[in-house]
């Protein structure tokens, strides 16, 4: 209900496709009560976060370039699309800088919901030293685009989805991540480095995620605790760290138990010999990253996943880039008042659906 109810005043907020990109930004602060303020320019970021109070409130940006301030409240954020989409006319929002989270002292940050943003650098959790190790719970970074997301706190119940991510999704060997989820994502990089000793067990899930990493016998990371971690559903280009889990995936590599050590591989499939093009419907020989690739499998390849659905980015939540907030894509006001002093206004809005997690 709080998603339903916050998608209505996302749509009194008036983000209009197409239009934020030649007029000025603009960041939309929500408080737990639905006050409302709009907040303009380049700093408006900034502004609404400085406006914001400690917990509970929401900011909504437009399209169009934001500066960062130092992130220590429990706000969240929505923008419009991590990338512009020609398709729907959608422009990006984009953060400058990298992106911490700081508890403050004494007090959480949890769950919150980051959404349809471009970060341009990295994603961090940051431990405060005063609050004993309380975690990090509940997070969502959705249909967000960052470089490497570094979790050097407790984090509990994260999930990173339908995300591209120009880089790692890295743990810290002092600090434990309890179900940590990467889903729908691309990745250049890799998942590693969350502890799996006696004393901080975290628990890992990949699914139906793109992972681009080519690994050989010098970057499994023996000396480093990266797995077990369980990857489903994947297309991976070759190899997960030593220790890992594998169901259900597509490996663009040989079938090699001597580059295989710990591993443990159930009902997935090896393209061996065959070019990584022959695999997908746009024939195209790798798994880098395009604005308009799909990954779309050809029919041989489309099995069936663990949860019922095909295997890559096209089945679990699919592959969306832009964010859940309602988008204005036309609108129409009257030149002049009726007789009983009523302006007319005429919108037409679209919506992305709305992911529970």
């Amino acid at each position: 209900m709080k998603k339903l109810i916050f998608s209505a005043i996302a749509l009194m907020a008036c983000l209009v496709t197409g239009a934020q990109v030649t007029e000025t930004q603009s960041a939309t602060l929500t408080l737990t009560d639905g006050t409302t303020t709009v907040y303009y320019g380049s700093d408006a970021l900034t502004k609404a976060y400085n406006a914001a109070p400690n917990e509970g409130a929401t900011i909504v940006l437009s399209s169009g370039t934001f500066s960062r301030p130092q992130w220590r409240k429990a706000v969240s954020i929505y923008g419009v699309a991590f990338e512009d989409d020609a398709t729907t006319g959608t422009k990006r929002t984009y953060i400058n800088d990298n992106f911490e989270l700081l508890q403050q002292d004494l007090k959480t940050m949890n769950n919150l919901h980051f959404e349809g943003i471009c970060f341009n650098g990295n994603f961090t959790f940051s431990n405060n030293a005063n609050n004993d190790g309380v975690p990090y719970v509940g997070i969502v970074i959705a249909r967000c685009r960052f470089n490497t997301l570094s979790a050097n706190a407790n984090v509990k119940d994260l999930t990173i989805r339908q995300c591209m991510i120009n880089g790692d999704v890295c743990g810290n060997t002092s600090f434990k991540g309890e179900n940590v989820r990467v889903l729908n994502c691309w990745m250049a990089g890799r998942v590693y480095n969350f502890p799996t000793n006696e004393t901080l067990m975290s628990t890992v899930l990949v699914d139906h995620c793109v992972i681009n990493k080519w690994y050989d016998s010098y970057s499994y990371g023996w000396n480093s605790p990266q797995g077990p971690y369980r990857f489903t559903n994947c297309l991976i280009r070759q190899n997960v760290a030593a220790g890992g889990q594998m169901e259900n995936c597509l490996m663009f590599a040989y079938k090699d138990t001597d580059t295989w050590p710990d591993n443990v591989v159930t009902n997935c499939v090896f393209g061996n010999s065959l070019s990584v093009g022959s695999f997908f419907k746009d024939e195209i020989g790798n798994l880098d990253y395009s604005e308009t690739r799909t990954y779309e499998l050809i029919d041989t390849y489309k099995t069936a996943g663990n949860d019922g659905t095909e295997i890559g980015l096209q089945g679990g939540h699919g592959w969306n880039k832009i964010s859940s907030v309602p988008r204005i894509t036309e609108i129409s006001i009257d030149k002049q008042t009726s007789p009983e002093g009523i302006l007319k206004v005429n919108l037409k809005a679209e919506a992305q659906p709305v992911v529970i997690d």
